[in-house]
C-alpha cells in the first residue's frame, strides 16, 4: 500500500477543506481551474507519447521490411 501517497492525499484533502472554510468564495473556483489545467497537461502529454509510439512503430516496421527484403535477396543469391 502506498502509504506516502495516501497520507499526502489525506493532507491535501484536509487542506482543501480548511481553505474552503477560511475563504468560501475563492477555494472552489481555484480547485476547478487547477484541475482543468492539470487535465489538459496530462492529455497533451499522453498525446505526445502516443505520437512518439506511432512513429517508433512505423520506424520499426520500416526497418523490419528492409531486413526481410535483405534476407529474401540473400536467399535468392545462394
Amino acid at each position: 500500500m502506498p502509504r506516502r501517497a495516501v497520507l499526502l492525499g489525506t493532507v491535501a484533502g484536509c487542506g482543501a477543506v480548511a481553505a474552503q472554510a477560511v475563504s468560501p468564495g475563492r477555494t472552489f473556483p481555484f480547485l476547478l481551474n487547477s484541475t482543468g489545467a492539470v487535465l489538459i497537461i496530462m492529455y497533451l502529454t499522453l498525446l505526445v507519447i502516443a505520437a512518439f509510439a506511432v512513429v517508433l512503430v512505423a520506424c520499426a516496421l520500416t526497418k523490419g521490411r528492409r531486413r526481410a527484403a535483405e534476407l529474401r535477396f540473400v536467399n535468392t543469391v545462394r
